[in-house]
């Protein structure tokens, strides 16, 4: 018999994030900046001041960018993407 392994998160450059059944963002290296981090177009005034935080996901291992989302300081992490995973 072949032992199934559990399915999990792996990045392109084949680190593994971590198993399928936790959020990948949970997994995931992060940074949180201002939303005036995109550009100096994007709310030059800050107009709300810190109302809203520029969240980026990164592969611990190389660093690519895996999502990027726009939330308020308090908000979870939007859990946008699962795996479905069929026998």
């Amino acid at each position: 018999d072949v032992e199934q392994r559990p399915a999990v998160y792996r990045c392109r450059c084949g680190h593994v994030l971590g198993p399928v059944h936790t959020p990948y963002k949970e997994l995931a290296a992060q940074a949180r900046y201002p939303v005036q981090h995109i550009g100096p177009e994007v709310n030059p005034a800050r107009i709300g001041g810190g109302r809203f935080e520029l969240r980026e996901f990164y592969c611990p291992g190389c660093f690519t960018v895996l999502e990027v989302e726009i939330a308020r300081p308090t908000d979870p992490l939007l859990d946008d993407a699962r795996l479905a995973l069929v026998p």
